[in-house]
């Protein structure tokens, strides 16, 4: 998403997780939602009034994609 959209993001994984499942596994579902700064405590809401585990790894914007201390610029 972030070499598409040019715009880079800031994440950080949960402490619990292994980093290489959480980046790179295929063993379970999952899903990265974008959504506007305003309407994140709303979206968490809703999953957790639907059961949906859901949380927050970062925010959106710059010309790099941060994870964890590592940085790869976009170019």
């Amino acid at each position: 998403c972030c070499l598409v959209g040019g715009r880079g993001a800031e994440l950080a994984l949960p402490e619990a997780a292994d980093p290489f499942v959480s980046l790179f596994a295929e063993s379970a579902g999952r899903v990265l939602v974008t959504v506007a700064h305003g309407d994140a405590d709303a979206l968490l809401v809703r999953c957790a009034e639907n059961g949906i585990p859901a949380g927050r790894l970062g925010v959106t914007g710059g010309p790099e994609l941060r994870v964890d201390g590592i940085t790869l610029p976009l170019d």
